[in-house]
């Protein structure tokens, strides 16, 4: 994929970030780093307006504008998850270009944070808290109760974890929000109407098998892991020549030479942008998802069929959308029936 990046940042935001890192490296204690919120000093405040006419209070969550767009989608969903379970408002935060915001169209009928600031509300950072721990979480109500009746944002910190059992409605709305854009009326698809297109993100650009760094090299799978795969789809279906396979990567044909020994036909998509690549793997018949959330993220968003390795860290639904392989790419004898009926039924093939 060409024109893969991983730092949106300009030189300002860099430069918080890297204060912020340093603040927590100083001062590791939270008990001690919430004393410099002023959110959390405002906790004994209570508002002298009246119930019936308070505002309604907003939570959001920035995108992280130095990682794998991917990631920094997942920590952006965090304010979806939080604003859910602490029963507030989601305010849409922009993505990290323009480009992806007009294109996704996830903010399409959200008030958005740039749009309540105008209209007097303030931002008000809240501090880190463990979604995991009841004291964290009872800390945060009591902060978000202390502005009650005013106009107020709440901004999650850098890389706010999500609270648990809020991810399916997460995935619903951001599904939900991209189906509904107008930008779908414009994207423009190499898939071939007439097959079943399956798309195949294999990650490369980013990762090496040989890397010392354990973080980096676990996000490496290799060829054979996807030429398993594509066999056992391959193996379920009779009319081999009404399927297309897409490979979404980075590198040279020679680097895949292996896929091109398939019976049917195969097209490499390594040049293709990354924000038209992320749309084409949620608009595919079938979605074969890497070690990444890159992939992982318009697998949430596609209803079609998703095939995901099982070493993979993060969570999918329980709703027959997802089939999992082994690490040599391996399904189980249930889930290759599952996809062979899927298949069947959704393309009406032999």
């Amino acid at each position: 994929m060409a024109d893969y990046k991983h730092d949106y940042a300009g030189i300002f935001k860099k430069i918080r970030i890297k204060l912020y890192l340093l603040f927590l490296k100083i001062i590791p204690q939270k008990e001690i780093q919430r004393l410099f919120y002023r959110s959390y000093r405002h906790i004994n405040h209570r508002s002298r307006r009246s119930a019936e006419s308070c505002p309604e209070l907003y939570m959001t969550q920035e995108p992280n504008p130095v990682a794998g767009f991917g990631h920094g989608i997942d920590i952006w969903r965090n304010g979806v998850v939080n604003a859910r379970a602490f029963e507030l408002k989601y305010a849409y935060y922009p993505m990290v270009t323009e480009e992806w915001d007009r294109r996704l169209g996830f903010g399409e009928g959200v008030p958005d944070i740039k749009d309540l600031k105008k209209k007097g509300y303030k931002v008000v950072k809240l501090p880190y808290y463990d979604p995991k721990d009841s004291d964290d979480v009872d800390l945060i109500k009591r902060i978000i109760d202390s502005y009650s009746g005013e106009r107020i944002v709440f901004l999650n910190e850098f890389e706010q974890p999500g609270m648990r059992n809020y991810g399916s409605y997460a995935r619903e709305f951001m599904r939900g929000q991209f189906w509904r854009a107008s930008a779908r009326q414009k994207d423009r698809l190499i898939f071939d109407e007439k097959k079943i297109n399956v798309a195949v993100h294999i990650r490369r650009g980013d990762v090496t098998k040989d890397s010392k760094d354990q973080n980096i090299s676990m996000r490496w799978l290799d060829n054979s892991y996807y030429m398993s795969v594509l066999e056992q789809i391959l193996s379920v279906i009779d009319e081999k020549e009404k399927l297309k396979i897409y490979i979404f990567s980075e590198g040279d044909n020679k680097d895949f030479a292996e896929f091109e020994q398939l019976p049917c036909p195969i097209e490499f998509c390594l040049n293709m942008n990354v924000i038209d690549s992320f749309i084409h793997m949620c608009w595919a018949d079938l979605l074969v998802v890497g070690l990444s959330s890159f992939s992982a993220d318009p697998g949430h968003i596609n209803p079609a069929l998703k095939i995901v390795p099982s070493r993979f860290w993060g969570k999918h639904p329980d709703n027959g959308e997802w089939i999992v392989a082994d690490e040599q790419g391996i399904m189980t004898a249930e889930d290759v029936a599952l996809l062979k009926e899927r298949i069947i039924q959704d393309y009406k093939l032999k």
